[in-house]
């Protein structure tokens, strides 16, 4: 292995297993014995443990390569010469595709079907004008050895085309279920260059991460039976379409494949399309085949005029046999035989069988006279095989080597009998490799994928714990308590330091607006946001977003259909910050937010965002601080700026006291202030205008001091949270243990401005209230357990 790379068997001995492994080649060159790896990752064996040798396509890849068809050059080392290109009669390269990178250049060519190509090139040569959508009717696209499926057609087309594009491509995934009755999935297929071992441990990170919390277990059966076979069992009442759409999404089940068709073209690297490949691969053996026959031609031309000097010796044999016996040396009979001229005589008894042209040059002028390749012919028998010559052989052999001759020439003469060749040949190949389809295709989902069509509508709880773990519950995971129950179990946290932080009520496949106190930004569906029990502490944030160090979650919003439409989403985004700071941007300024988050606003040292709303034109906007002060203003008052600015003053705060809160009011709605031990209230909006003389009411001006909202004292504590509510909704209400409470609006007192409030939840010693979430009217409405009164612990 040493004769032809510097680094001999370390990189010799990979490439010839590679070139036996089917999971990698769509028609294989090496004949394998012994272990050569495997689909799931595992190494091959020592090369003293494997035998290989060459399959009929590598053959054909070989063909006529002594017959002058390539040129050779010396090896690394020159002690031995090596072709420059194999005469490649089977089209390695279409069939079996190529993928490396070198001088700053890389190529990714794929696979595809050994029949469909074949017929391309046939198609190729029949209609030398044949365009990329005709071929693209003979070749639809890639077939890889591993099967799969290729999703759209769009991808395949501009690469044919250009030579470069993107394709996805998935594994094949049937539903099935196991003894009991519960749903499993089994992949049979998996994407070209996925290593199956590799797949199943994503597929497990997915299902740790919450990303897939359906899946509860998974199977490799795999083998000599099943190439693959991967049984992913799911839990019960899962829906498997969700589950396959979802390992598409999260694993390399689903793949896209780059097609750069970057190939030496006469030494110089090129894109090409599939058709200019093929015409490449044409051309390649147009030069083969025109080689070859003037080699041919040649080595015939060679050997007919050898036997034509056979048959001069046996029409005159007595004086060929006197010429050499009357010679002492082998060297005096060759000059002797090369001296004398040869001719013909008429009437010569095997004057009838030796062909016209001979005959008469034998005669023409003194006769022939032997050439030197000629006499040594003669010369090389001895005297009993040169009596024992057949003419009639002789003449049969020259008259045959005549006849290709004439059809060397004419190959040679004339490129339609080159291309019938080349056709010939591809037909030959056809019967020999012809295989059905591996890859099949299906059509692609109009835009991008959309997990939300198989996820079905209906009201969520997303909860966020102080240390960062979110998950989503159904909303009729709560029933309906009376004001003062001590709650069910609905948000069991992570460890005895966490606690629930923030509660969010809105539709499954609303946008979830994530905004952190640095202030950045991250958007997500509700659905994405991992279901968990109530009994559940949910997946940590940062499996969901990607959040830097020491940064979390302040604030969540729900908007419905901010990224699901072209048009740019009307409105603002109004932002508070705990300093008092305040920001309003267009909310179409937002709607681009990648994987990485955006930034939202730009904040002072020290400062940190504690809420965010969506406010349009006329709309006021409230703030309220921990020692229960509130101030209303119309959200214009701050004017409209970019992403990158920091904010003006929205509140003038007393010393040691802090914005904990920021609603957009709804003038017919209460403002709901509760306080860290249990104790709220819920008081009319207009209360927080300043009432003129003339009797007309007016929000007070932003960067004011604001106005008495609720009595921040040792019986009430500091103010935790506000709301905008509306008689008709519930309230949930969460502590720092996790206890969930769950009450009617109306079932909470309504009173003035400046007051104490009344009991909303009783607090256990130790525990504290942290926060409150709104379920709107329309949710209660539509949510059967929301009748009735119940103080049962769950």
């Amino acid at each position: 292995s040493g004769n032809y790379h510097p680094h001999g068997e370390s990189v010799v001995y990979p490439t010839l297993v590679n070139m036996g492994q089917d999971w990698k080649m769509r028609a294989m060159l090496v004949d394998k014995q012994g272990n050569f790896g495997s689909i799931d990752g595992d190494p091959p064996a020592a090369m003293r443990y494997t035998e290989a040798r060459m399959t009929q396509a590598a053959v054909e890849m070989m063909t006529d390569l002594k017959l002058d068809t390539v040129d050779f050059k010396p090896n690394y080392d020159e002690t031995r010469d090596e072709p420059t290109v194999l005469p490649a009669r089977f089209p390695n390269l279409l069939v079996n595709g190529a993928s490396g990178i070198a001088v700053g250049m890389s190529c990714s060519l794929p696979p595809h079907n050994p029949g469909e190509m074949l017929r391309a090139i046939m198609q190729v040569l029949d209609t030398p004008e044949v365009s990329t959508s005709d071929l693209l009717q003979t070749v639809p696209g890639p077939d890889f050895p591993t099967g799969g499926t290729v999703v759209g057609r769009r991808g395949v087309a501009e690469a044919y085309a250009s030579g470069r594009g993107r394709i996805q491509v998935r594994g094949k995934v049937s539903h099935e279920e196991d003894a009991k009755g519960n749903p499993i999935l089994v992949i049979n297929e998996i994407p070209y260059q996925v290593v199956q071992n590799n797949l199943i441990e994503k597929m497990v990170d997915a299902a740790k991460a919450g990303r897939i919390e359906e899946i509860r277990d998974i199977k490799n059966f795999s083998g000599k039976k099943h190439r693959t076979r991967i049984v992913v069992h799911l839990k019960r009442g899962s829906d498997p379409h969700v589950v396959e759409r979802k390992l598409y999404q999260y694993t390399p089940l689903q793949t896209t494949f780059s097609i750069i068709q970057i190939s030496l073209d006469r030494g110089r690297p090129r894109t090409l399309g599939l058709k200019a490949m093929i015409e490449r691969w044409i051309d390649h053996r147009r030069v083969v085949i025109r080689r070859r026959t003037e080699h041919l031609l040649k080595e015939a031309q060679r050997q007919a005029h050898r036997l034509e000097g056979l048959i001069l010796a046996v029409c005159d044999i007595d004086e060929v046999i006197r010429i050499i016996r009357a010679s002492r040396t082998r060297e005096d009979a060759i000059a002797g035989l090369m001296a004398r001229h040869f001719a013909i005589a008429a009437g010569h008894r095997h004057e009838n069988i030796i062909p016209a042209d001979l005959l008469q040059a034998s005669r023409d002028a003194s006769g022939l006279a032997l050439s030197r390749l000629q006499a040594d012919a003669i010369g090389a028998l001895r005297l009993i095989q040169l009596v024992g010559l057949e003419i009639e052989k002789l003449v049969a052999d020259y008259s045959e080597l005549l006849s290709k001759i004439r059809d060397y020439e004419a190959i040679l003469g004339d490129d339609v009998l080159v291309r019938n060749i080349i056709r010939e040949d591809c037909t030959d190949l056809l019967e020999k490799f012809d295989t059905p389809r591996l890859t099949t295709f299906e059509e692609a989902e109009e835009g991008d994928f959309d997990m939300g069509a198989f996820v079905k509508e209906h009201t969520v709880a997303v909860s966020l714990s102080h240390r960062g773990f979110a998950k989503r519950l159904p909303i009729d995971t709560f029933r309906v308590q009376g004001r003062g129950g001590t709650g069910i179990k609905g948000g069991k946290v992570q460890g005895e330091d966490d606690f629930i932080a923030q509660l969010l009520v809105c539709g499954s496949h609303d946008d979830l607006m994530f905004f952190t106190d640095t202030g950045r930004v991250f958007v997500k569906k509700a659905y994405e946001v991992p279901e968990a029990s109530r009994t559940s502490a949910g997946r940590s944030v940062r499996q969901l977003l990607e959040l830097k160090e020491n940064e979390s979650i302040v604030s969540m919003l729900a908007l419905e259909d901010f990224r699901g439409t072209e048009q740019a989403p009307s409105g603002d985004l109004f932002f508070a910050t705990r300093s008092g700071r305040v920001k309003r941007s267009a909310l179409s300024e937002y709607k681009n937010i990648n994987r990485s988050g955006l930034i939202a606003l730009n904040l002072n040292d020290g400062d940190a965002l504690i809420g965010v709303v969506r406010t349009e034109t006329d709309d006021h906007v409230l703030l309220a601080t921990e020692g229960g002060m509130a101030i209303r203003f119309q959200a214009t008052d701050a004017r409209s700026m970019g992403r990158s600015a920091a904010g003006v003053k929205g509140m003038d705060l007393a010393k040691g006291d802090a914005i904990i809160g920021l609603i957009r009011v709804n003038p017919e709605a209460d403002l709901l202030s509760v306080t860290e031990n249990g104790y709220g209230k819920r008081t009319p909006l207009h209360e927080y205008l300043v009432q003129k003389e003339d009797g007309s009411a007016h929000p007070q001006n932003r960067g004011g001091k604001g106005r008495r909202d609720i009595v921040s004292d040792q019986r009430n504590g500091r103010v935790v949270a506000i709301r905008c509510i509306e008689d008709g909704d519930e309230v949930l209400f969460s502590t720092a243990s996790g206890q969930t409470v769950r009450s009617r609006a109306d079932e909470i007192r309504r009173t003035g401005r400046g007051t104490k409030g009344v009991i909303c939840v009783r607090i256990r010693e130790g525990d504290r209230l942290i926060a409150a979430g709104r379920i709107d009217a329309a949710a209660v409405a539509g949510d059967p357990e929301s009748e009735g009164e119940s103080n049962a612990d769950a």
